[in-house]
């Protein structure tokens, strides 16, 4: 099993579980956008909302105007 660093994952369950059924746990390195494409998103995703907010009110407005544009 491969999992990114969130902290909401429950990892203690999940490495009890893998060793039940006799499986790995391999947990990625942290910002690894090569092995995990979802931060390349989430990077991007910061980068234009941070641009965005001095033209907004509310990090929602930044974050409704993104995902229109």
């Amino acid at each position: 099993m491969v999992m990114d660093n969130a902290t909401f994952h429950p990892k203690k369950q999940l490495d009890e579980l893998c060793i039940e059924h006799h499986h790995f746990f391999v947990p990625l390195p942290p910002y690894s956008s090569e092995l995990n494409p979802i931060e390349t998103a989430w990077v991007n995703l910061k980068k234009a909302i941070i641009e965005l907010l001095p033209q907004f009110e509310s990090v929602n407005e930044s974050l409704n105007y993104c995902f229109k544009t």
